[in-house]
């Protein structure tokens, strides 16, 4: 039951090897596991889109929990990449990618997170990175801080009905709170 075999939807890179032009790009995003339906087989990644990086169809990256110890339900995961210093000639477009029992259950979509507050002009909004200045060069390293990574409004819906049902105290009740918190994002 890995979920991340549902990864078959992409390419999944190998462990990239730092090119010798290379830029290491260290990437941090909070996760709310109870919104994703995390569990130990749960991972996170990267899509890029940038040919050289796949177009939105190779992930990257193999994403830790910045603190193990910590049972914290919002997880800071991060993520450090060798990356050519070319990609980096216009601002690289990004979004994380999420595999988890809940996201691999759905029958239509992907697993890419969901930014709300998208303008109404755009079906969508990417994460944009911009790397500038010294840390561009060859042997650079930049850190790219993020926010929080949810999921769709209706994997979102699942958790809000999972929390409904459960009733009590505990991390259900925590993930309708969240969805609150992200259906008010989207109606402003």
């Amino acid at each position: 039951n890995n979920p991340s075999a549902g990864a078959s939807r992409f390419d999944m890179a190998s462990p990239p090897s730092a090119p010798a032009e290379g830029v290491q790009v260290t990437f941090h995003v909070f996760v709310p596991q109870d919104l994703w339906g995390w569990d130990e087989y749960s991972c996170v990644h990267l899509c890029f889109g940038h040919e050289k990086l796949g177009s939105w169809k190779t992930c990257h990256g193999d994403f830790s929990q910045r603190d193990p110890s910590s049972t914290d339900p919002m997880c800071e995961m991060t993520c450090t990449l060798s990356m050519d210093t070319e990609v980096f000639k216009d601002p690289l477009p990004y979004k994380y990618v999420i595999f988890s029992p809940k996201v691999m259950k759905r029958k239509v979509g992907h697993p890419f997170e969901y930014l709300y507050g998208h303008s109404k002009n755009h079906g969508h909004n990417n994460r944009c990175l911009v790397v500038t200045g010294p840390e561009r060069r060859i042997g650079g390293n930049f850190i790219q801080y993020d926010t929080i990574a949810y999921p769709c409004e209706d994997v979102v819906g699942v958790a809000k009905s999972k929390a409904s049902k459960g009733g009590g105290k505990g991390t259900g009740d925590m993930g309708a709170r969240w969805f609150s918190k992200a259906t008010k994002l989207i109606k402003t």
